[in-house]
């Protein structure tokens, strides 16, 4: 489940309850997202299917899937029905993994296909019932524990081994669910996640939002606004990188990150967090433990568990990276990102319009 995928359907008029409710089943049950919000609210099934279709361009699809035994029997057992995902086949001369997935903008799909099978993966676009009937002929069980499991309901077509969903559970000891905000990216809602954050409250961003805001309109270049994104996240660990056609190279950091003793690039088009932040507009998520991430995880250390990563763009094109980490509370931290990035776009906007006006009378 994506947070992409609650943001469009929100957005499309799914009500709030409906998504939280099972938000909550996918958390605590193990439930699949889309599974457990049919199965309580079939009448949003057409609406469902219809932002799931929506796809970058290019993405394959697939109409009848037929999934790789010997590649299923290597994958924990519920992953796939978790997930809803199934791999199809492997290349034999690229090692590339073909997966047929429901929501391909989920960034774990790949990272626990490619994690598991140690291999690089390739999502495809599928539909509910092309995997539902693969999952069956498979015999793939739900990813629930025997004591959680309850009976089906009848008449809304899903699965038997679909459990029905019990009345939405009571978190007191969790924050709220950040149901209609700029996309929290990603690629996962971990609640159980979010009641260990719930307790770090000793973390404090060293200055007021307004005054990290104030500093982008005296920025008078790239490298200043840069500064000026690393500076606005203190304490936590900041990394600011350029865009170039086949890298990442990073312009500035958090001193902690070690970027004034040695540099720091990382290829594009390998699928890292940072290649899934320029697809889907964010990543929000622990970092896989991949050949492209290894100087990355190096830098940020084993016990950073999720980052935040997005894109920040002039005229459309993405310009910069920015990744986070080490924040505390993860809604707190990533809508202060957020509001970051749209004031280093504006920042950079404005640079490149002083430049362009100069050159002119030039």
């Amino acid at each position: 489940m994506t947070i992409e995928l609650t943001r469009r359907l929100l957005n499309a008029g799914a009500p709030a309850t409906s998504i939280e409710a099972a938000l909550v089943a996918h958390a605590v049950d193990r439930v699949p997202f889309v599974l457990a919000l049919v199965e309580r609210s079939p009448e949003l099934s057409g609406l469902v299917e219809r932002e799931l279709s929506r796809v970058p361009d290019g993405t394959p699809e697939l109409h009848l899937v037929r999934p790789s035994r010997e590649l299923w029997e290597a994958l924990p057992r519920g992953l796939c029905h978790r997930l809803l995902a199934l791999p199809i086949r492997k290349d034999p001369e690229t090692g590339v993994v073909d997966v047929a997935a429901l929501d391909v903008l989920d960034p774990h799909v790949a990272q626990e296909f490619a994690f598991h099978l140690e291999s690089t993966v390739r999502v495809w676009r599928a539909e509910l019932s092309a995997l539902r009937s693969a999952l069956e002929a498979l015999g793939e069980p739900p990813a629930l524990d025997p004591d959680r499991a309850f009976a089906p309901a009848p008449g809304l077509g899903l699965p038997s081994r679909v459990p029905t969903l019990r009345p939405p559970r009571t978190l007191s000891s969790n924050p709220p669910i950040p149901l209609t905000r700029r996309p929290v990216p990603h690629q996962s809602f971990p609640l159980k996640r979010a009641r260990v954050q719930a307790q770090e409250r000793s973390f404090q961003f060293a200055r007021s939002l307004e005054e990290a805001l104030l500093d982008f309109t005296r920025a008078e270049s790239a490298d200043a606004v840069a500064v000026s994104l690393v500076e606005g996240l203190e304490p936590a660990d900041a990394l600011v990188l350029a865009v170039h056609r086949d890298m990442y190279e990073a312009r500035t950091a958090s001193g902690s990150l070690g970027l004034h003793t040695a540099p720091l690039g990382i290829p594009s088009g390998r699928d890292s967090v940072l290649d899934q932040a320029m697809k889907a507009g964010y990543y929000l998520g622990p970092i896989a433990p991949s050949v492209v991430h290894a100087e990355l995880r190096a830098r940020l250390g084993e016990t950073v568990s999720e980052v935040y990563v997005l894109p920040i763009r002039v005229s459309g094109r993405p310009v910069l990276m920015l990744l986070v980490a080490r924040y505390g509370a993860s809604l707190e931290a990533t809508r202060r990102s957020d509001r970051l990035a749209e004031a280093a776009e504006q920042a950079l906007e404005r640079v490149v319009r002083v430049r362009r006006q100069r050159s002119e009378r030039a």
